[in-house]
């Protein structure tokens, strides 16, 4: 019996699971709970039902519209989430999901002229907002742009007949495709270009490229989701994070939140929103009480509610007892990881920004200094006994 983890509360059983390309499945959840989303949203899948590892994939069905709840995965070689969704999950399992993030939507703009631009399994979030905007905003004027390697590796290939869409095949293109890449002559071609919404989605290099064309093209509303794809080895490129419980590292690619970065590295976040405000779902997550910082040897603050009474640990053989002496340097010691871990959270609260890097690593060096106080005070102190 599979159970819930923290992060990945709901439930979901396989219903079917449909090839689109050669690497690419759909695999279509079965929800018996109501699970708010919105078109774009990304969602937290709990692999192998445990908590050690989580991954984030794109909720390609549409709200409202579509029968089930879908994930459209591309299989990566020694990918630990994609592997298992596209080899070993078969139809009847369950599969554990968090609530739906992130704010790559179209449903709370109010444009009616759009340009959707993807490529390879970018088009996920894509095909979920057109599906959208065909059936709450039918007077909108949406222009799609598709890029792929092939015309094999189309991703909802049938789908896309009900919709105009410019396809291009960088390999082997056919009829119906355009030869080649993404060029700045294909985006002249869309009517008005500078005048639409334009939400884009896929690799980072793609990316990259669609932020510099269509702002040289006039595009004042830019939108983009970039999808970071895991090495099977770790990575040691992009920002080191540590956390002391317990005691990790790890990295993360600059410009993802830093929520994203904890949980995506299975670290437990109590972040409250989970409908795309980025700043206040890291706000939330420190708001509380800060474990990872200010906890050490079974103290919390219940210790120091008033009125919480508890009894005296007796101290062990080879450690000092309980003498006045003692009560006061605890008592220090305490006040002085109080303060360090309030330090750290008024460090967090004041940066609006986790994608910059430069922010990023401002706020870095900030936790390396408190961390290297609390190791101080820890190292002090760290024969006291506690109550």
């Amino acid at each position: 019996m599979t159970m819930p983890t923290p992060l990945c509360p709901y439930r979901m059983q396989v219903h079917h699971i449909h090839r689109e390309t050669p690497d690419v499945w759909t695999l279509s959840l079965i929800n018996h709970d109501f699970y708010p989303y919105q078109a774009g949203q990304y969602a937290l899948v709990s692999i192998r039902n445990g908590s050690e590892t989580l991954r984030a994939y794109t909720i390609s069905s549409t709200p409202g519209l579509s029968e089930f709840i879908t994930l459209t995965v591309r299989r990566i070689a020694g990918g630990a989430g994609s592997e298992w969704l596209t080899g070993e999950v078969k139809v009847g399992d369950y599969l554990w999901l968090s609530e739906a993030q992130g704010e790559f939507s179209c449903e709370n703009l109010s444009s009616e002229n759009y340009l959707l631009m993807a490529a390879g399994c970018g088009v996920t979030p894509i095909m979920a907002m057109r599906r959208w905007l065909a059936k709450h905003r039918p007077q909108a004027d949406v222009q799609v742009i598709y890029n792929v390697r092939s015309p094999q590796d189309v991703i909802f290939a049938d789908e896309w007949r009900h919709y105009p869409v410019t396809l291009v095949a960088e390999n082997n293109a056919t009829h119906g495709f355009i030869a080649g890449r993404l060029s700045r002559e294909i985006l002249a071609a869309v009517p008005e270009i500078a005048s639409r919404t334009v939400m884009t989605c896929g690799p980072a290099p793609y990316m990259t490229l669609v932020e510099q064309e269509v702002k040289a093209l006039g595009v004042k509303e830019f939108y983009q989701e970039v999808f970071f794809t895991p090495s099977a080895a770790p990575s040691t490129d992009g920002l080191k994070f540590t956390t002391l419980q317990p005691v990790r590292e790890f990295y993360s690619p600059v410009g993802s939140t830093l929520l994203a970065a904890l949980e995506s590295n299975g670290v437990p976040v109590n972040a409250a929103c989970r409908a795309g405000r980025a700043e206040e779902k890291v706000h939330q997550a420190f708001n509380a009480p800060c474990p990872g910082f200010i906890q050490h040897k079974g103290f919390s603050h219940a210790h120091q509610q008033p009125g919480h009474n508890h009894r005296a640990r007796q101290p062990k053989r080879g450690q000092p007892s309980q003498d006045p002496q003692n009560n006061q340097q605890r008592r220090n010691y305490l006040a002085q990881q109080h303060a360090v871990g309030d330090k750290l959270r008024d460090t967090m609260r004041g940066q609006h920004s986790f994608n910059a890097a430069h922010t990023a690593k401002q706020l870095m060096q900030a936790v390396e200094q408190h961390q290297a106080a609390y190791r101080q005070a820890q190292q002090k102190f760290s024969q006291i006994v506690f109550i």
